[in-house]
């Protein structure tokens, strides 16, 4: 089923441009905003 294999890229790829724009905020700034 192709759909399946698209969808589970897609939740891969969400995954780690996630995982990549959280360590660059937490890289960015000095003082993360989550605390």
């Amino acid at each position: 089923k192709p759909k399946a294999r698209i969808e589970s890229q897609n939740r891969h790829s969400l995954s780690v441009n996630s995982t990549a724009t959280f360590r660059c905020i937490v890289h960015g700034n000095p003082e993360p905003q989550l605390r």
